[in-house]
């Protein structure tokens, strides 16, 4: 059972007091002064948002706000589901769009609490552990969501303080670019020196999370020097290693294995009821409808049920050698005949499922990820909810950051830059790696480890590739789903504000839409 305890319903205690309307006698102790005048109460605060963060992936049916960057970078085909716009770069992307807002809003909320149990922490005193603690998670929180905004949004608003009665009129402002990467270095650096590689309880911030993400904060900023810090600091000093074996790293419902450094924790009993939907959907996200031919059983083996939603296209399964483990170990490549009892006549048991017909072929014999099946938590194979950890941070991810950093430091050749490379390339089976760590090695690395985990878009905006990549590669010509390629502009580089934000900023400063996007 993980120890990680889920409080949605203490979400209610970061609302405005009504006490003026309804003076009543609190008959329990959990009140708003509780929670944000004590040490165990700020504690409390910190571990309701764990919860929140975790609405990043079912705050819609599909959980297309997380996928909309994956559908929308170039080692991705979509064949349909709600927000396809993003995997086509249409004019569907736009200030009213509702994964726009919803993206925005999100991590709005998450600061708004961070800066409450913040500023009260600092009030209660950070010479307490307990109170240090919550301050230096509320932090970590605060950076990360601030990083999201930041780098999809370019422009946003930054804000430090809690909305109480006495600041709700302000004057908007975009943030300058400084000044958000100085919030997000000391709220780090915060983070570092007070948390312990050894979280207090399992899926909670520790100090591996705190130099990871500053490790991400630093490549953005091109400042390698920090990036290379970081990466070494969590690689030499921290207790993270690789498995030994790529199969490993998505297998089972608990992923907090050795290479794990952040995991979003789901658990049924924990999480919500059967029939509540309160899981993810990510299992049913990247495979296709395989369930509508003849001769294959509906298994977790085969992946369950499946929507048929975004797989792997063909620039991205080109990118790997024969050889190279992650293949078969990330990717299901094909389906074969295995249901004697609705076998189709001719047909032989063992036999790859094929089709001439292009539909059929995009529809339910496309290429899956694994990566987020599940045959751990799932009642049936035909439920949509799953209960798998989702894993955020990796060990891996952090090579592939060391190496990039180092390159970019002491040149192709630099002794770390190789050495890290290798240990990620030798993992996959492929041997130790001599030769030169360049950007477009780094690219290819980071498509073949990490493809279909969230980061490909941002990797790609920041080493100004988004455009030209997608361009080439994205969606697959053999199903007709290249749409992205013509579709694609340059303003795409970032999302438009949400209309509504617009809206209740208008006269109160100079925050208007994002260029490219209708003013």
């Amino acid at each position: 059972m993980k120890k990680l305890i889920y409080l949605s319903t203490l979400l209610l205690l970061f609302t405005v007091s009504c006490k003026d309307v309804l003076d009543e006698e609190s008959k329990d102790k959990i009140t708003a002064d509780a929670v944000f005048n004590t040490p165990e109460g700020l504690g409390t605060a910190v571990i309701a948002l764990y919860n929140l963060d975790r609405d990043i992936y079912r705050n819609d049916s599909e959980s297309t706000v997380w996928t909309s960057f994956i559908r929308a970078d170039d080692l991705s085909v979509t064949r349909a589901g709600g927000g396809v716009g993003f995997a086509r770069y249409d004019n569907t992307i736009n200030a009213s769009t509702a994964q726009v807002k919803l993206f925005w809003s999100h991590y709005y909320t998450i600061i708004e609490r961070a800066n409450k149990i913040i500023m009260a922490g600092e009030n209660l005193g950070l010479e307490n552990a307990d109170v240090a603690q919550a301050v230096a998670e509320a932090k970590c929180f605060r950076a990360r969501s601030y990083f999201y905004l930041f780098r999809t949004y370019d422009r946003i608003v930054l804000n430090t303080q809690a909305t109480s009665v006495d600041n709700l009129e302000r004057t908007y402002t975009p943030a300058q670019p400084e000044d958000v990467y100085a919030l997000m270095y000391a709220d780090l650096d915060f983070a570092i020196k007070v948390l312990s590689y050894t979280p207090k309880n399992i899926g909670r911030f520790t100090q591996g999370v705190a130099r990871h993400v500053k490790a991400e904060v630093a490549l953005w900023k091109k400042d390698y020097t920090e990036a290379a810090l970081q990466a070494d600091e969590i690689i030499t000093k921290g207790p993270y290693k690789l498995l030994m074996d790529p199969a490993d790293i998505f297998k089972g419902a608990n992923l907090n294995h050795t290479e794990a450094i952040f995991v979003s924790q789901w658990d049924r009993a924990a999480g919500g009821s059967v029939g509540n939907p309160t899981g993810h959907r990510l299992a049913k996200y990247f495979v296709p409808n395989y369930i509508k031919q003849a001769g294959i059983q509906i298994t977790e083996a085969n992946g369950g049920v499946g929507w048929g939603r975004t797989y792997p296209n063909p620039y991205l399964l080109s990118l790997y050698a024969a050889n190279d483990k992650r293949l078969n170990s990330f990717y299901k490549l094909f389906w074969v005949y295995d249901d004697p009892g609705t076998l189709p006549p001719g047909k032989t048991l063992g036999a790859k499922v094929t089709t001439t017909n292009a539909s059929v072929y995009f529809d339910q014999l496309y290429p899956a990820c694994f990566k987020y099946v599940d045959q751990w938590t799932k009642l049936a194979p035909d439920e949509a909810q799953s209960f798998k950890d989702i894993i955020i941070y990796r060990l891996a991810e952090t090579y592939l950051i060391g190496a990039e950093a180092h390159m970019h430091i002491g040149g192709a050749s630099d002794p770390l830059a190789v050495q890290y490379m290798s240990k990620i390339r030798e993992r996959a089976g492929l041997g130790v790696f001599t030769g030169q760590v360049t950007e477009n090695l780094i690219l290819d690395e980071d498509a073949r480890e990490l493809a279909f985990e969230g980061q490909r878009w941002y990797m790609l905006k920041r080493l100004g590739k988004l455009v030209a990549q997608i361009k080439l590669y994205a969606g697959d010509p053999y199903v007709n789903a290249v749409q992205a390629r013509t579709g694609i502009k340059d303003y795409h580089v970032r999302w438009p504000i949400p209309q509504s934000e617009i809206d209740n900023m208008k006269g109160k400063g100079d925050f208007i839409q994002n260029p490219g996007y209708p003013q």
